[in-house]
């Protein structure tokens, strides 16, 4: 969260999210609530959609978390759109079947009933 807070449009969502500048007092609350410091073995397969363009959660933010559970040995798929911004409506299509696939893929395999 702190390289997301520093890389993003926004940063004063993070501020008032976790209640200040990672610099000051604050920055605790970012550390514990950085989801690339709870990447363990035991997190849930995990699809990371993401578009090159976003500039309220930067592409790298995508990167960093898909390195995270790659190094800790997660089924982890990553996929970028280019020129898509934070919502993906440019490619919601390609969106949607990604994510029903991998539902399919992940879940009816682990013999959970579609």
């Amino acid at each position: 969260l702190i390289s997301a807070r520093f890389s993003s449009n926004n940063p004063a969502f993070y501020d008032i999210l976790l209640g200040g500048h990672p610099g000051g007092s604050a920055i605790q609350r970012y550390l514990d609530r950085s989801p690339v410091l709870h990447a363990h073995p035991n997190v849930a397969p995990t699809l990371i959609l993401h578009g090159d363009a976003d500039r309220c959660t930067p592409v790298g933010q995508g990167e960093e978390l898909y390195r995270a559970l790659i190094d800790h040995g997660v089924v982890t798929e990553f996929v970028t759109y280019p020129g898509a911004g934070h919502g993906l409506r440019s490619c919601e299509g390609d969106v949607w079947n990604r994510t029903v696939a991998w539902f399919d893929r992940h879940l009816l395999a682990a013999g959970v009933d579609r």
